[in-house]
């Protein structure tokens, strides 16, 4: 018997992409098999698609290269309600995703599409088994990822317009950048609060490893790739401190200062004069910043 009044529940068509398919599922009493149409835009005009199956064995639509750059959708037909119709999937990209290169952690991956309809970013996603059915986004969502020693065991893919690459895996750990690192505590760090006449700290744990002067350094953004060096003061010395007194309005003034020590950097930190300093925690006497800022060097 059909269900009727506020406890039924509402039939649903939905499809999703399994490589170079489209698999339609459903839920309710349906009366007959499904229908597939494509469109150029969401919002149609819809023709129906002729994949010579019939009936209610028609849930999967092979792909192929007409149906690029094309929107799909599924319906069927309800015993209640008439035509019970997904939403527009698309827009359809048919090829390949394909990621080399070496799956170490430090290393580079590369994303390329082959095809033809593709669109948007790479989506990288990472899961601790290569058959794993929850793989999980990792933030970055470009054509190259840099693979962070977190991912040390899991396996790396790429998706882009729903097409899924290789797996790389599992990732393997990759050599140290300098064997003077110490676990996850980093060697070159600065200490002190960033409000106007304080001081910030260079160190540098296991000292004896270092034979250079610190070189303090600035840049308009943390994230950047050339740093240029303060040369308005001394560098520091070989004794692993050096210091960088922050002074009042300066050529640095909203910019980014970290500490460089035999090419290891401190993480960098913004300093602002015009705002307030975030309080200590509990237990806190002082904090090491992940990032510096607007200084001078005394």
């Amino acid at each position: 018997s059909i269900v009727v009044g506020p406890t039924a529940e509402p039939p649903t068509v939905t499809i999703r992409r399994n490589q170079q398919r489209l698999v339609a599922s459903s839920t309710g009493t349906f009366i007959d098999g499904f229908v597939w149409e494509s469109a150029p835009s969401a919002a149609g005009p819809w023709t129906p698609i002729d994949n010579g199956i019939t009936g209610p064995n028609n849930s999967r639509l092979t792909l192929n290269t007409a149906l690029a750059g094309q929107y799909v959708r599924a319906k069927r037909p309800h015993a209640r309600v008439g035509d019970v119709v997904s939403d527009p999937y698309g827009q359809i990209a048919i090829g390949t995703v394909t990621i080399y290169g070496t799956p170490e952690t430090g290393q580079m991956l590369n994303a390329y599409s082959s095809g033809t309809g593709f669109s948007g970013n790479y989506t990288w996603e990472y899961a601790f088994t290569r058959n794993s059915q929850s793989w999980q986004t990792i933030a970055n969502n470009n054509g190259s990822l840099t693979i962070p020693s977190s991912l040390v065991n899991y396996y790396i893919r790429a998706t882009r317009n729903d097409i899924i690459s290789n797996i790389l895996g599992p990732i393997t750990a990759g050599p140290v950048p300098n064997p003077i690192m110490a676990g996850s505590v980093p060697i070159v760090s600065i200490n002190g609060m960033p409000s106007l006449g304080a001081t910030f700290t260079a160190v540098s744990t296991q000292p004896d490893n270092f034979t250079g002067n610190f070189v303090w350094e600035w840049a308009a953004d943390a994230s950047a790739e050339t740093w240029i060096e303060i040369t308005d003061g001394t560098s520091g010395d070989v004794n692993h401190n050096s210091e960088l007194t922050i002074g009042p309005v300066h050529i640095l003034d909203n910019k980014y200062v970290r500490v460089s020590r035999d090419g290891v950097h401190s993480d960098a930190r913004l300093v602002n004069l015009s705002g307030s300093n975030p309080p200590l925690r509990a237990g806190e006497s002082d904090r090491t910043y992940a990032d510096a800022g607007m200084a001078t060097v005394e």
